[in-house]
């Protein structure tokens, strides 16, 4: 209970109301909370967890290039594939990163690391410099040791751009490129119908002497023409042979027709089994060979 004490001097009243409503105010305040508020202080809230980088994703529009390796992955094949289209498209950084992403998903496959030592090693714009030379150096090991027991294809691919990339700190990067040249002719004579051995042989030919194939003076420079002929040639007489040989699996020979003149009786079924539409025996398949009307003088031959 609060008391007020009347004043014995005459004072100025309504100055008083104030003065002691405010006090009151504050005693009244005190007691009913009992003491100043408490400070309040907002939750904490968890650090959200560092999200891992992402890889690179699958382009759209890169083409359906394929080339075919030993993976268990499908995603990792893709991304070999797309890292194989950006290298053609001399974007090497972004096809580094693709062969990176598909070793992830397979780190039991060997080309991935083939595809990274590619992208970073010379190309016809740029030279290979000695931090990317240990990058590469550092892939092509792993890679061979991982093709021990691969195919015998992908062998030949990783041993001769191991030749690009040797341990030695400041090797003689032009020899090697022509040592790498010299293997990749093997390859692709191994190899016929392996386009990409034949393209990547033709490309090691440009190589050699990129942007310096020609002179000032629009002259060829060393070995120009034969290099630059026999890289067009290469290329052409694969792709031609390829072609040339998917024709013939699709349209048979008009000599090896079924006794039923069914054009689509091919010469390698012809000798086993039947007519599939007619079903006659192809015992006889082979058309006997007419021979050439021989004119008669002063007269006309009958057909």
């Amino acid at each position: 209970m609060i008391a007020f004490i009347r004043p014995a001097a005459p004072c100025n009243m309504p100055a008083m109301r104030m003065t002691c409503f405010g006090l009151f105010a504050a005693v009244v305040t005190l007691q009913a909370c009992g003491g100043p508020a408490p400070q309040t202080r907002a939750p904490a809230t968890a650090a959200a967890p560092a999200q891992p980088p992402r890889g690179p994703g699958l382009l759209a529009g890169m083409g359906n290039h394929h080339h075919a390796i030993a993976t268990s992955s499908a995603e990792a094949q893709q991304y070999f594939d797309q890292g194989f289209d950006l290298v053609f498209g001399f974007n090497h950084e972004e096809a580094a990163r693709s062969f990176q992403r598909a070793s992830e998903l397979d780190p039991k496959a060997a080309m991935p690391y083939w595809g990274i030592a590619w992208a970073l090693g010379p190309n016809y714009n740029l030279d290979v410099d000695d931090d990317r030379g240990k990058q590469a150096h550092d892939a092509m090991a792993r890679a061979l040791a991982l093709s021990t027991n691969g195919p015998e294809n992908e062998r030949g691919y990783i041993e001769a751009m191991a030749i690009r990339f040797p341990s030695e700190a400041k090797p003689d990067r032009a020899a090697l490129a022509r040592k790498y040249a010299d293997a990749m002719r093997d390859l692709s004579r191994r190899y016929p119908d392996d386009l990409d051995a034949a393209t990547l042989y033709a490309e090691s030919l440009m190589n050699l002497r990129a942007w310096k194939l020609w002179t000032l003076d629009g002259k060829p420079a060393d070995q120009t023409e034969n290099r630059c002929s026999r890289a067009i040639r290469i290329t052409w007489a694969r792709i031609i042979t390829t072609f040339t040989r998917s024709r013939r699996r699709r349209i048979p020979d008009a000599r090896s027709r079924a006794p039923c003149g069914c054009r689509r009786w091919r010469r390698r079924q012809v000798t086993s089994r039947t007519c599939p539409r007619t079903s006659m025996r192809a015992s006889a398949t082979r058309l006997p060979r007419r021979e050439p009307t021989k004119r008669a003088p002063g007269r006309i031959a009958s057909i």
